[in-house]
C-alpha cells in the first residue's frame, strides 16, 4: 500500500502531502486510495491543534479499516470507491474520538 505521506515544518508553516503525489490517470474514476491524503491532513491538524491526539486517532482508524479488509480501494485488493474508503475511515475516526471524549482521553498532556 502506498499510503505514505511527508511533512515539512518551518516556523508557523507546515506542508504535508502524499509522497506519491496525485494520480491524474485515475481522475473521475473514484478509485484513488485516499489514505495517504487523510494521513497528511491529520499531520496538519495535529500541528494546528497540538493538544489533541488527531493523528493518533486517524492512524488508529486507518489501521482498523485496513485490518478489517472490507472497505479497500482496488490498488490494495478491494472494490470500494475513494468515497467509501474515506467514509469508512472517518466513521472509525469519529467513533474513536467520541469514545475518547467520553473518557476525557482526547487531550495530550502538556
Amino acid at each position: 500500500i502506498n499510503a505514505e505521506y511527508m511533512g515539512n515544518e518551518g516556523g508557523p508553516t507546515i506542508i504535508a502531502e502524499p509522497v506519491h503525489g496525485t494520480p491524474p490517470h485515475l481522475e473521475g474514476k473514484k478509485i484513488a486510495n485516499p489514505i495517504a491524503t487523510m494521513r497528511a491532513a491529520a499531520m496538519i491538524a495535529s500541528n494546528l491543534l497540538p493538544n489533541l491526539n488527531v493523528q493518533y486517532f486517524l492512524e488508529t482508524a486507518v489501521k482498523q479499516v485496513l485490518q478489517e479488509g472490507v472497505t479497500l480501494t482496488p490498488d490494495i485488493g478491494g472494490t470500494s470507491s475513494t468515497d467509501e474508503v474515506g467514509a469508512a475511515v472517518i466513521e472509525r475516526f469519529s467513533a474513536l474520538l467520541s469514545l475518547a471524549l467520553e473518557h476525557e482521553e482526547v487531550f495530550r498532556d502538556g
